[in-house]
Formats: C-alpha cells, structure tokens, sequence
C-alpha cells in the first residue's frame, strides 16, 4: 500500500467514524433535525464514484486496492443513514407552528405595508 492509498484510508476511516455518530445520534433522538436526504444521496453517489474509479483503476493496472471495500463499507453506511433520514423525517411534524408577528411601533414606515402604486405610462 502506498502513502498515498494510506492517506486516501485514513480520510475514509474519518469520514465513516463520523457517520457512526451521526447514525448513533438519530437512533437515540429519532429524529432527522439538520439532515438532508439529497446530501446524504449525493455522498452516497460520491462513494460509488470512488468505488468505479477503483475497477477502472483494476481494469487498467490489473491489481485492484483494498481501499474498494472500504469505499463499499462507508457507501452501506451511508446508505444505512439515508434510510434513517427517510424515516425519521416521516415521523416529524410536517408543519412548524408560524413565527410570532411583531408589530412595528408607532410611526415607522414599513414597505410591505402598504400597496404598490403603479404609474399607468
């Protein structure tokens, strides 16, 4: 294994460490707060891309990394957490309650206020 397929590991071993917390997270609050199915899926989509460009790097070369089962290890993960997401954020309430309106005091011109008056030219 060269230097650079160790620094290519240890980034994914980092990357998948921090999705075991943010999985252990959601399944102890069961609740998806912050995450967003479509980056979960576009990590996911990165994760495959890694995995073809080490086939692609096999068909080549002839010697396949053992970095691929990694890669196919972090994209399960992955994809484990956008389950999660997916189910967890059927469960949340699909409304949050509207933000208090706050009045402007006396004498303060709001824009948003009145209507627009339109010049016909």
């Amino acid at each position: 294994m060269t230097t650079i397929e160790a620094l290519e590991g240890l980034m994914l071993v980092s990357f998948s460490v921090s999705w075991y917390w943010s999985i252990a997270k959601m399944v102890r609050t069961k609740v998806a707060a912050g995450k967003i199915l479509y980056f979960v899926l576009m990590i996911c989509f990165g994760y495959v891309l890694g995995i073809s460009s080490k086939l692609v790097a096999w068909q080549e070369f002839g010697e396949l990394s053992a970095l691929i089962w990694v890669y196919a290890w972090n994209l399960l993960v992955t994809a484990f957490d956008a389950f999660l997401v997916v189910r967890y954020s059927r469960s949340a309430p699909q409304s949050l309650p509207s933000p208090a309106v706050v009045p402007l005091p006396a004498g303060l011109y709001s824009p948003l206020a009145e209507p627009i008056e339109r010049n016909p030219d």
